[in-house]
């Protein structure tokens, strides 16, 4: 799938946690746009 994508995204995180629901990855995302 990487190989497919046109950009990477990578968004930064503290703590333990090891993934983001996609509802908050994209919240996050379309917040810094």
């Amino acid at each position: 799938m990487l190989d497919l994508s046109d950009e990477i995204v990578i968004i930064p995180m503290r703590g333990k946690k090891e993934s983001l629901n996609v509802s908050v990855a994209a919240g996050i995302v379309m917040y810094a746009v």
